[in-house]
């Protein structure tokens, strides 16, 4: 006979059930025809743009510039192994959510006591505040460098400026 309950039970080795897919407001798809190569290779693009701004965003690129030109290429190892592991680590987000079908937020409420889940969640606001933080800096260092291209190269551009103007305007040569 019949209750018309729903058997809601976790999985094994999770503490609670999955009720809903992750992002359910957007997964569905979306009904297409049988497209030409070319209108297919562009579906892809717009993902493959996503990620191209999210690593090269001009917050990186300033922050990238700024080091080298501090460091020069003793920096390289470190920007590699950080490479290499955003890629291990993306890799293994797919891996979890194709595997279980939850994303890593829903993976570790699900597997981890409340307190165990709260103390993650507020590691990760604060890592994604740091990051904002990066992006900040970054365009505070970009934008000058937009402004006065010819800066890149001296770090005390404003002051040869000047030394040049008082010189110009003695009718000495710039130094």
């Amino acid at each position: 006979m019949a209750t018309g309950r729903v058997d809601v039970r976790a999985e094994p080795g999770w503490r609670r059930p999955r009720l809903t897919p992750s992002l359910a407001e957007v997964y569905r798809t979306v009904p297409v025809g049988q497209p030409v190569w070319w209108r297919k290779a562009l579906a892809f693009a717009g993902p493959g743009y996503l990620v191209a701004v999210g690593y090269m965003d001009p917050g990186n690129w300033a922050t990238d510039l700024a080091g080298g030109s501090a460091f020069g290429y003793s920096l390289l190892s470190v920007i590699l192994i950080s490479n290499l592991m955003a890629i291990l680590l993306q890799g293994l987000a797919a891996k979890l959510g194709i595997a279980t079908g939850r994303d890593l937020a829903q993976a570790c409420r699900d597997h981890y006591s409340r307190p165990t889940s709260i103390a993650l969640w507020v590691l990760c606001e604060i890592a994604i505040a740091a990051c904002d933080l990066a992006e900040v800096i970054g365009s505070a260092i970009a934008e000058p460098l937009v402004r006065d291209p010819a800066s890149l190269g001296h770090r005390d551009h404003r002051a040869r400026r000047a030394a040049g103007a008082a010189a110009a305007a003695q009718g000495l040569p710039p130094a």
